[in-house]
């Protein structure tokens, strides 16, 4: 095989770039085909992609995603009247933050209208980077993120003694999010006080994961726990704000509720496409130690917009070369990858948040591209370092 599915998948990401403008999950969509029509076999790819994207439990999923805007727009005042008794610029981090923890596909939509109010005045762009930002961070240090559990477990690393050793790219982390995005926000304390009533939203989001994760333990599909789990959420919170049935289906359009779902199915088909076609022929090639840990899992976050995809091509790597992936690489490695992960056109919270505030993908990834990088390059340089100077 040549370097033809690598030149097809960087094509794909320019014509996803430039159709995004228009729609979003169109210009996903034509990008995957772009692929199918790069690679050796189209008519099997695009069954087989197709099956992917169609199987049942990925249709229930979607719509699960497009319940989940429902739920944060019935929620919006309530939810806003939380953070905005705090400082917003603390509102800014943990909105996103606290959502980010929960394991809910779409959960980016719902910490939008925090950012949308405390960053008032700030540009589309920004709020969509800050947003992505400070909801991803935490995952480097969360031993329950999905992410970093499949890329340590990759890697043959126990996760516990990874994380020790990240803690300070996390602090790295929140500094460059403080000097890009909250730097210039005046503070605007307030008197007013919480009250345990006002946390019921509050509640009422993370009830969906404590559901979602009870229905799995009890051997439900987790896609299908996962709508199970938000349906209950939605019903609960139509009934508690209180929210006429005419009323919910004006949201619905007004939201457009359907993109969320058709942006989902979208991203699994091209990720499906692009495991065919192209990751192959990336598996095969053969780079230096820098390109390795920063380059190529930089680049295949972006293509892929899946941290767990670039880490299980970039890993088996280093495997197969030295038998072993120590702290130091894998922190380099993961980093990278999740830079990359931030501001990939292929990554959904990305883009339901550009849905969400009616922004551009190319201008968010203006304002997420300096943070990303400098990330990517801080934690190369303490990952070498650590893997100098520790043998683990």
């Amino acid at each position: 095989m040549g370097i033809a599915p690598l030149i097809v998948t960087v094509l794909s990401l320019i014509v996803i770039l430039v159709v995004s403008r228009k729609n979003l999950w169109g210009a996903i969509f034509i990008g995957a085909i772009i692929l199918v029509l790069g690679g050796s076999n189209p008519p099997t790819v695009l069954l087989t992609s197709t099956k992917t994207m169609l199987h049942p439990n990925i249709l229930i999923l979607a719509l699960a995603l497009a319940e989940i805007p429902l739920i944060g727009k019935i929620l919006e005042k309530d939810i806003l009247q939380v953070f905005n008794s705090i400082d917003r610029r603390k509102a800014t981090i943990l909105g996103p933050s606290i959502f980010g923890l929960l394991p809910i596909p779409g959960g980016a939509i719902l910490s939008c209208p925090i950012i949308d109010n405390v960053m008032e005045g700030k540009g589309v762009d920004e709020k969509v980077a800050c947003n992505i930002w400070f909801r991803h961070i935490l995952f480097i240090i969360y031993p329950l993120s999905p992410s970093l559990i499949v890329a340590t477990t990759i890697a043959g690393l126990n996760i516990l003694n990874v994380i020790p050793f990240y803690v300070p790219i996390f602090v790295v982390a929140l500094t460059i999010g403080w000097i890009f995005y909250l730097r210039t926000l005046k503070p605007q304390p307030t008197n007013s006080k919480i009250r345990a009533h006002d946390l019921i939203p509050v509640m009422l989001i993370s009830l969906a994961p404590l559901l979602q994760i009870s229905l799995s333990i009890v051997g439900l599909d987790i896609n299908i726990a996962t709508f199970v789990a938000v349906s209950i959420v939605l019903v609960i919170s139509v009934i508690y704000v209180g929210v006429p049935i005419g009323r919910l289906g004006t949201l619905a359009r007004k939201m457009k509720i359907w993109n969320f779902s058709l942006i989902l199915l979208s991203l699994i088909f091209y990720t499906r496409v692009f495991v065919m076609v192209s990751a192959a022929t990336i598996s095969r090639i053969k780079f230096g130690t820098v390109l390795v840990l920063f380059v190529f899992p930089f680049v295949l976050g972006l293509l892929t917009g899946r941290v767990q995809l670039a880490a299980s091509l970039v890993l088996p790597i280093l495997l197969s070369g030295d038998g072993f992936v120590s702290a130091g690489m894998f922190i380099a490695i993961f980093s990278s990858a999740l830079s990359g992960y931030l501001m990939s056109p292929a990554h959904p919270c990305l883009v339901l948040s550009v849905e969400y505030f009616k922004s551009s993908i190319s201008g968010a990834i203006k304002k997420l591209l300096i943070p990303s990088l400098l990330l990517a390059l801080i934690s190369l340089i303490y990952g070498i370092a650590l893997d100098m100077f520790l043998l683990y």
